[in-house]
Formats: C-alpha cells, structure tokens, sequence
C-alpha cells in the first residue's frame, strides 16, 4: 500500500480543472455484506514528517476501480486499522479513533477495461479522520494516482501503444483518451504521454532510468516492465493493465 501526501484537491496538469469535488461529509450506514474480511492496514509515517491537518491518499490493496465501484464499500470496510500520521490504531478499547469523514467524488478517465471505449467516469471515495492527530486521509482502490486525471491502467496502456507498439501520439490519444477537442497548432501531437513516460518511474514503481533516455525510450521501458509484471497467461495488453495495478 502507498501513501502520498496530496494538496486539498487534486488537479489536472493539462486542463487545470480539479479532478475531483468534495461532498457532504457522511458516515454511511454499514452494509456487513461488503465489508472486507481483512481490515486497510497502513504504514505510519515518520515522525519528522507529521503534519497537522494533513491529508494523504492511501491505495487499497485488495481492491481496483470496477471492484470499488461494483461493492461501494462501507465505511467499516474501507477504514485503514491504523493513521497514516500518528499511528495510532483505528479501533482501541477506549473507543474508535479514525473516524469517518464523508465522501470524496474523483473524475476518473480513461477505458474501464481493455477493449472498451475510453469514458469520463466518476467515484466515490472514502475520507477518514484521526481524533487524535487531525490527520484526515483519503482511501482509493487501486488504479488512482494523485494528480492524474487518467487511471494507471490507462496510461500503462498509452506507454504500451507508444513506447512498445510504435503507435503515433494521436493514434493514441484517439484509443485512450475520451476527450476529442484537439488543439488546432499541434493536431498530431499529445503531451500526455511525455509527462506520463518521465513520470513512469514514480507512477508504477520503476527502477530510475538513465537521465539521458529519450522520452519514448522510457515509454518503451515501462511498457516492457508492466508487461513483465502482468500474468504470462494473458495477452500482452492486459499484461500491461494487469501490470500497472500490481505495484
């Protein structure tokens, strides 16, 4: 599991616009049919490195986007056992301690699964926060990265297509992105994907490449290493996806 510290809202790099808006802050009712048998355990972060009022994103191990979206897991299901920020467990004798703290809506673009069509999509996450330290964090299935509008899943299949595949950018942009306004000086060209490839590193959990590989050069690298990652009964693509999903 990850966490990374993220501002108050994350933002699209591109567009500028946010990727996500908050909501009425609501414990929903528990649903004991979805909870998860095994609770979010968390790392906790170095004391240097508290912050009051912080806010973090934790990525749930056991559960992708359609999951996520399929089970909508309760507020039970989806509370980390300990704060990412203190510590201290969720649940102790005296009373709980990570309490819920409402919802977080988070645009999401990008195919839903290989073969689809790419769609602007939506979901709700779950927000949580510690009485004790007034951390408040912020749990996503798997296939979220802050800061990026597009799911893992659809950038490792654009750095597959570009980098791997030889695809121009716009044949590209044409299969992963569901956005068809274009800009009329660069038609041919899409800037994600040489943000994407510098990133990828960061992004998936890739060894450093050399600084002086070309950005299709480290396209190609992180196609092939998702690819590695993914199951070998799979054909290549959905290695890729698999593959971005399993760091």
């Amino acid at each position: 599991m990850e966490a990374a510290v993220a501002s108050g809202s994350d933002v699209d790099p591109d567009t500028g616009r946010p990727t996500d808006t908050p909501l009425l802050a609501t414990n929903q009712k528990k649903n004991d049919e979805h909870s998860l048998a095994a609770p979010l355990v968390v790392p906790v972060a170095p004391a240097s490195h508290r912050v009051t009022e912080a806010v973090l994103t934790l990525i749930h191990p056991a559960l992708d986007v359609k999951s996520w979206t399929e089970i909508e897991p309760d507020v039970e299901a989806a509370r980390p056992s300990h704060c990412p920020r203190c510590g201290r467990a969720a649940h102790r004798d005296d009373g709980l301690r990570l309490h819920g703290h409402g919802l977080r809506e988070r645009c999401i673009w990008g195919p839903p699964e290989v073969g689809a069509e790419s769609m602007r999509g939506t979901i709700l996450l779950r927000r949580y926060r510690c009485i004790e330290c007034r951390a408040v964090c912020t749990v996503a299935p798997r296939g979220i990265a802050t800061r990026f509008l597009y799911a893992t899943t659809a950038i490792a299949s654009a750095l597959l297509m570009w980098g791997v595949w030889l695809w121009t950018a716009a044949k590209c942009r044409l299969k992963v992105s569901p956005d068809r306004v274009r800009g009329v000086s660069e038609p041919e060209r899409w800037r994600s994907l040489q943000r994407w490839a510098r990133r990828s590193s960061d992004l998936f959990g890739l060894p450093e490449v050399n600084s002086g590989a070309s950005v299709r050069g480290r396209a190609r690298r992180a196609g092939h290493i998702l690819v590695g990652r993914g199951p070998p009964d799979l054909d290549q693509h959905r290695r890729a996806v698999e593959g971005a999903l399993a760091r």
